[in-house]
């Protein structure tokens, strides 16, 4: 009825590494339809209002990468609980990161291989070459 075992000290980077973590991915996805929605409403000005918050998640999903090994070494050498949070955090920061990794070597594929210039000329504000579109 009664457990023997004693109940393992909570791990403070793993509860960081799960918040980080899961924050990074809700921020994101805020992110993404606040800028569709921002976009829409003021014909894309607005989005550049929004830019800043772009650069939260991947700072975010650092700070759960960093803080779920840390929880993970504490789990090993001191007996520490927490470390299913630190897991999810690990998850949450690498597929974060991954995902973003993989988008931006496909917009740098498409930019180099021509096939991304079309659609893109109208969001970067120079003169793209064969392109009458200027800003």
């Amino acid at each position: 009825m009664y457990s023997t075992g004693t109940t393992p000290r909570s791990n403070g980077p793993a509860v960081t590494s799960l918040v980080t973590g899961l924050l990074g991915w809700l921020v994101y996805i805020l992110g993404f339809f606040l800028d569709a929605l921002v976009g829409a409403a003021t014909a894309g000005i607005g989005t550049l209002c929004l830019a800043p918050l772009d650069c939260v998640p991947p700072i975010l999903w650092l700070v759960a990468i960093v803080t779920g090994h840390i929880a993970l070494t504490r789990v090993r050498h001191a007996g520490a609980g927490g470390r299913q949070q630190a897991i999810t955090g690990l998850v949450a920061g690498y597929l974060g990161l991954g995902i973003l990794l993989a988008l931006t070597l496909l917009i740098v594929f498409l930019l180099v291989s021509g096939v991304g210039l079309g659609w893109l000329a109208h969001y970067l504000p120079i003169t793209l070459p064969g392109n009458k579109v200027s800003f």
